[in-house]
């Protein structure tokens, strides 16, 4: 018999048994800051000088946090041989659930430091991953305007382009343009 066997036969005799293990695993995903990963976006890899390999940035969010992940293309180990490799710890990393939960999230095109996350609130956070002077490296994902959708439904489609922001919530497409290309409708 398995754990989860007798686990499922230990709360079907005791009923209060079910009852608590389903509200310590509540309280357990309320405490955890990057509660099951709802999103992620992942752009093309681009050429690091300083480390002479291929990197991306793989963008994770979760119910409050939104971090950011280092990934290695082509990473020589110690052993010699090339692999690839994820960083141990995210370089960069954001509080987005005041925001609403994450809904979805993308890269701008062609960049590999600008992202836009949609929110179940109706939000749309246009972010970009900076280096802080003085920190030995260290990077910051700052969340640099708020956009709002009409009626402030859940977005469900971004896309981020040079030029415009497009976003598909609740039953309306909106274009939001940006940068000096304000002219744009």
């Amino acid at each position: 018999m398995t754990l989860s066997q007798a686990a499922k036969e230990q709360s079907q005799y005791h009923p209060a048994f079910d009852a608590k293990r389903q509200k310590l695993s509540a309280s357990f995903v309320d405490k955890v800051e990057l509660q099951s990963v709802t999103m992620l976006a992942w752009p093309t890899a681009t050429y690091d000088p300083t480390t002479g390999a291929s990197m991306s940035y793989v963008a994770l969010c979760g119910k409050r946090l939104s971090t950011v992940w280092r990934y290695e293309h082509n990473y020589a180990g110690t052993d010699g041989l090339f692999t690839s490799r994820l960083d141990e710890s995210p370089v960069a990393t954001a509080v987005t659930g005041v925001y609403g939960w994450p809904t979805c999230i993308a890269w701008m095109l062609m960049e590999t430091d600008a992202i836009v996350v949609g929110s179940s609130s109706g939000n749309v956070l246009m972010m970009r991953l900076t280096r802080q002077e003085g920190s030995g490296g260290r990077m910051a994902l700052e969340v640099e305007r708020v956009l709002r959708t009409p009626q402030l439904q859940p977005v469900y489609v971004l896309h981020y382009s040079l030029s415009r922001v497009c976003v598909a919530a609740g039953n309306t497409i909106t274009v939001w343009p940006i940068g000096e290309d304000e002219g744009l409708r």
